[in-house]
């Protein structure tokens, strides 16, 4: 089995060191069903407390070696960890047995009871168990301390009692939004591990029909906690953001993705990042156009951004990437990687200023921008890119333009607005023109020039990451443009475009400064008119009377 194959050439060829970091111990948990998941992710949660000593190989989409093994690669090259070794599943749960107290089991008839068990588990230092689990875990010596079968009649039901019983002992500075509804468990316990690891309480309500008592939740967190996860749909991604940000929370958002985030947050990378910033100025006649790419913020993390930056091709066109800074407390190390192996024509911008909110909602605004700069200057971060939810709110565009040291801003997530830029102070706002896949970029793009025959243009084109693109497919998306346009078009980086727009924004801006003397002169050549013209006619007067 080439995956073996590689783990064990890994282990083999790491030297001997007088202070070794540690082997790593992998499960192989792709294509295990979600009561393996519950028990391993548990358990490697509470093991990497202690350091980064657990962990687990995970699917991914297209590559064949897969984006959790490859950054087990990367952190023996930086000597992070001395090896790895592939291990079985119950040979791993026997090893690490001390480091646990015990079992907690769920109702499998009762979805809601993972959460509860969640919870527990991390408290307790309790693996969660599914019921054919329990011989083999008595065996094994590790027993049942708390049983969650046949307790409750309803997910509201288990969701209040451990609001009373449970919560007040979790962290109140992370909580864990883990839908365990059948149909979309498995796609979003990624992140279990590390809700167990630092001792989330997890909850799994619908927003639809239980916002209440998610709210007394959220009521109980630190202000500027983090809720990591995704709602059970995707139509519900805004909505719950929405209500997260009332309460001054912020999203971290994550789905079937983000495993391994216990190991990945003590890997000892450091935590400050940079890259070089460049300006362009605006000439006549011109398109610019700048590629960024898109999509929550943890997945594309740990996916090598879906992927698509294992490219060979990578570099060969300017393209901006998408970045949280509040992963480099999360990943530092997968943070650190991205900044080491970028292109010249690859650039970070800021996904929000530090965790996802919607700023109209926020209570704590302006805090949270002064906290935000900080991660932005830890990650090098001129251009930042939200959206307020196709709200233009003139409160948010001044305090985000007085508050934060920075280029300028991408507004709206896709074409919120009608405006192609505004300038607010000496901030400059670009509206993207585009959100999706690369094929469907083109028309759309195309379309907006052909009806804007104005130049130059400062055209954002966001590429959806949940499409799967890649960096070829943009390439060509490119090469049509430019056949299209020539050399009207100049293909830039995202801080590129932002500068030329600003710089261009500024000029225009100069003359109507002005503006308020243009009647003044209007009106004192109106009179010195008609006082020439009274002057002629009064002497034709004086001269018939003569």
């Amino acid at each position: 089995m080439k995956v073996k194959a590689l783990i064990l050439l890994a282990l083999c060829v790491v030297p001997l060191a007088a202070a070794q970091p540690p082997t790593v111990d992998v499960v192989d948990l792709r294509g295990a069903d979600l009561k393996a998941r519950l028990l391993m992710l548990s358990l490697e949660g509470i093991v990497n407390r202690e350091g980064p000593r657990l962990y687990v190989l995970w699917e991914s989409v297209r590559v064949k070696f897969p984006a959790s093994e490859r950054w087990l690669e990367y952190y023996r090259r930086k000597g992070w960890i001395s090896g790895y070794r592939l291990v079985g599943f119950w040979e791993a749960v026997e090893k690490y047995r001390h480091y646990v107290k015990g079992a907690v089991v769920y109702d499998p008839a009762l979805p809601a009871t993972i959460n509860v068990a969640a919870s527990l588990a991390g408290v307790e230092d309790l693996v969660i168990a599914h019921p054919d689990y329990v011989p083999k875990l008595n065996e094994l010596g590790i027993e049942v301390k708390i049983d969650l079968r046949g307790r409750f009649r309803s997910s509201r039901e288990a969701h209040e009692w451990q609001l009373e019983h449970v919560f007040p002992r979790c962290n109140k500075s992370l909580l864990y939004y883990f839908p365990t509804m059948r149909e979309v468990a498995i796609y979003r316990v990624s992140l279990l591990d590390y809700a167990v690891s630092y001792r989330a309480c997890s909850i799994g309500l619908r927003l639809t029909a239980d916002k209440d008592l998610i709210g007394r939740y959220y009521e109980g967190l630190e202000k500027f906690a983090l809720v990591i996860g995704y709602p059970e749909r995707a139509k519900l991604e805004r909505p719950w953001v929405e209500y997260t940000s009332k309460y001054g929370l912020l999203n971290v958002l994550g789905t079937g993705l983000a495993p391994n985030l216990s190991f990945h947050s003590r890997i000892p990378a450091r935590r400050r990042f940079e890259q070089e910033h460049r300006k362009l100025e605006p000439k006549p006649g011109k398109i610019y156009i700048a590629f960024a790419v898109t999509d929550l913020g943890l997945n594309s993390m740990q996916d090598f951004y879906y992927e698509m930056w294992l490219s060979h091709s990578r570099g060969k066109v300017p393209i901006s990437w998408w970045l949280d800074p509040i992963t480099a407390d999360i990943c530092p190390g997968i943070v650190q990687y991205y900044y080491e192996t970028k292109t010249p024509n690859d650039y970070f911008y800021s996904a929000h200023v530090g965790g996802r909110i919607r700023p109209s909602d926020f209570p704590y605004l302006e805090e949270y921008l002064e906290r935000g700069q900080e991660y932005l200057d830890r990650c090098s971060l001129r251009v930042v890119a939200f959206s307020n939810h196709n709200l233009r709110d003139d409160r948010v565009l001044k305090l985000y333009s007085e508050k934060l040291d920075i280029e300028g801003f991408v507004f709206g997530f896709g074409p919120e607005f009608e405006d192609e830029y505004w300038l607010v102070g000496d901030k400059v706002w670009v509206i993207p023109r585009f959100v999706g896949s690369p094929g469907a970029a083109y028309l759309a793009v195309k379309g907006y020039i052909e009806t804007h025959p104005e130049r130059p243009l400062f055209i954002v084109v966001g590429i959806g990451l949940w499409h799967y693109p890649t960096v070829e497919q943009v390439i060509w998306l490119k090469e049509r443009l430019q056949e299209d346009y020539g050399d009207q078009a100049v293909f830039c980086r995202l801080d590129e475009l932002v500068s030329a727009a600003k710089s261009y924004a500024q000029r225009a801006r100069r003359p109507r400064d002005h503006l308020p003397l243009l009647p003044i002169l209007i009106a004192l050549l109106a009179l010195a008119a008609v006082a020439a013209l009274f002057y002629l006619c009064r002497r034709r007067m004086l001269a018939a009377e003569a």
